[in-house]
């Protein structure tokens, strides 16, 4: 599993942040991520975000700007493609890949993939800083 942390300005989100592991609550988690974004959901031109077939749920931010999300289907999760949301804007990309692909993608892969990140090639290398130790509970 990732860990949570970031890549300069790429961060990623992680149910089993310290946070969340101390209440062993995962719900909470998805909890405060969807009200993270809940105020997106009033806007008419982006997808909606909850945690229900169809929507998108937040998985990684890019500078506060971009959200960085799954798209979920009744599918197996590991086949969920990726959505790049740019809630200000009003804009969403899809990215035909999943989470690893994408991080992959913008973190140096091929130019173009996701052109709205692409300005991210400008400060790289960007070293992986994780938000502290993570422990899963069980």
């Amino acid at each position: 599993m990732f860990p949570p942390g970031a890549f300069g300005l790429v961060q990623v989100f992680h149910p089993f942040d310290p946070a969340f592991v101390l209440l062993c609550d995962t719900r909470a988690y998805v909890e405060q991520l969807m009200a993270r974004n809940d105020p997106a959901n009033d806007e008419p031109d982006l997808p909606r975000f909850g945690d229900q077939p169809g929507e998108l749920f937040a998985w990684g931010s890019v500078n506060g700007e971009y959200e960085l999300c799954w798209e979920i289907t009744a599918d197996d999760p590991d086949t969920w493609t990726c959505v790049v949301a740019d809630i200000p804007m009003r804009s969403a990309e899809r990215y035909d890949g999943g989470m690893l692909d994408l991080l992959l993608d913008v973190l140096g892969g091929t130019p173009g993939r996701i052109p709205s990140l692409d300005y991210l090639r400008e400060i790289l290398p960007m070293p992986f800083s994780p938000y502290g130790h993570v422990t899963e509970p069980g």
